[in-house]
């Protein structure tokens, strides 16, 4: 009976190790798919010379439909006032933009452990690119 209940600890353990391990890989993929959608519509922004709503609104849906989280639950806030390039460089000619979203399941089996209600948090993006839209004349 002693080597039952040695052995099913030991499967238990061997098991929240891998599952642990699948659900980082997942993490991971998720920040990835996020990054690579946040940078490619910060270039678009880059390109009009702010975030437009047009902008906005394609980056929450391709969040949406690529990663399943919903719109409710994405958090932007960028710049939305064209910025012009400049001659000279000046920090306050940047657009600027955070995008947050929230990753869940982040620990294997947690409600076994009880602490399910902890089982997230917010991954945020930040960054300023420079403005590539020529002042009007």
């Amino acid at each position: 009976m002693n080597q039952f209940i040695v052995a099913s600890a030991f499967f238990l353990i061997f098991s929240w190790i891998l599952l642990q391990w699948v659900a980082n890989e997942r993490t991971h993929m998720t920040r990835a798919t996020f990054t690579e959608i946040v940078e490619t519509h910060a270039q678009e922004a880059r390109e009009a010379g702010y975030f437009t709503p047009e902008i906005i609104d394609a980056m929450k849906q391709d969040i949406e439909n690529d990663m399943d989280i919903p719109e409710s639950e994405i958090q932007i806030t960028a710049t939305d006032t064209p910025k012009y390039r400049q001659t000279s460089f000046n920090d306050d000619n940047l657009i600027s933009y955070t995008v947050e979203i929230p990753i869940k399941r982040v620990i294997a089996m947690s409600s076994f452990f009880g602490n399910q209600d902890k089982d997230h948090y917010w991954f945020p993006i930040s960054g300023k690119v420079a403005s590539e839209l020529q002042a009007p004349r």
